[in-house]
């Protein structure tokens, strides 16, 4: 996967939702939703997916879910923490 600018990202959400940036952005904010912080879950959540798929390495974990550079990113602390929480006899 190639790693897009939060920019880039929503660009590429609305052409998939068929509408403009600009439509998605007051559409997300009418809900009361930001982009970053839905793209910040949604994030977050595939990494915990495959952290649970034990696959992966954290790094690789880190690029495919859209981190350039995983050294920098939020994801690799809180995903961190998440896996020191996570209940491996509930993932079976």
């Amino acid at each position: 996967m190639v790693a897009m600018s939060t920019p880039a990202l929503r660009r590429w959400m609305a052409v998939v939702c068929r509408i403009s940036a600009r439509t998605l952005q007051r559409r997300l904010k009418c809900c009361g939703v930001e982009f970053e912080e839905m793209l910040d879950e949604t994030r977050r959540s595939e990494a915990i997916r495959l952290i649970r798929e034990g696959r992966h390495s954290m790094t690789e974990i880190a690029y495919r879910v859209g981190y350039s550079d995983p050294a920098h990113s939020r994801a690799r602390s809180d995903v961190g923490q998440e896996w020191r929480h996570l209940d491996f006899q509930q993932i079976s």
